[in-house]
């Protein structure tokens, strides 16, 4: 049996709406008068197949979308908001103004057949870090992708049970 797996932030996941991007912004740029790290962590997960057989049903097309909302269009989302504001830095005596860090996941290469959406999201934020980086490097922002391999928390606990226990 396959069951969809979400966590609770993509109920609501403020990365996605561009006026809870740039409330946070304006945030930052008032306490901390800029920002010199973007750590594009926000993410999701869902296990599905892509048809159950069992059952005669195809993956759904709701947590798909969900899953790519969140996972891809909310990082660049929150990304294009917030390279103006890291281009005003002042540069450091390496002409740096800032990084901006992708979490990615190795199931952007290696994922199993139930999680082909947030595998697809994370080749997807994989793919997009050569372009970011080289059409931000003018601008002293460096853009690197991490693809870290099976983190423990509630998100994946859940599905670790799935996998595991086939249920």
């Amino acid at each position: 049996m396959s069951l969809p797996v979400v966590s609770k932030a993509s109920q609501w996941s403020p990365v996605r709406l561009e006026k809870d991007v740039l409330e946070s912004i304006e945030c930052a740029k008032a306490k901390f008068g800029g920002v010199n790290v973007l750590i594009n962590s926000a993410g999701v997960v869902g296990y599905e197949n892509i048809y159950d057989f069992k059952n005669k049903k195809p993956h759904s097309v709701d947590l798909y979308r969900c899953v790519f909302e969140t996972n891809v269009w909310g990082l660049f989302n929150v990304t294009r908001l917030m390279v103006g504001l890291m281009a005003k830095n002042k540069p450091d005596s390496n002409q740096q103004r800032g990084v901006i860090i992708n979490l990615s996941s190795m199931m952007a290469y290696e994922p199993p057949p139930g999680l082909v959406a947030y595998g697809a999201t994370k080749s997807a934020v994989s793919g997009m870090t050569i372009p970011l980086a080289r059409g931000l490097a003018s601008q002293g922002i460096r853009v690197i992708t991490i693809c870290p391999g099976y983190i423990d928390s509630p998100m994946t606990g859940v599905l670790v049970l799935q996998l595991v226990c086939n249920v």
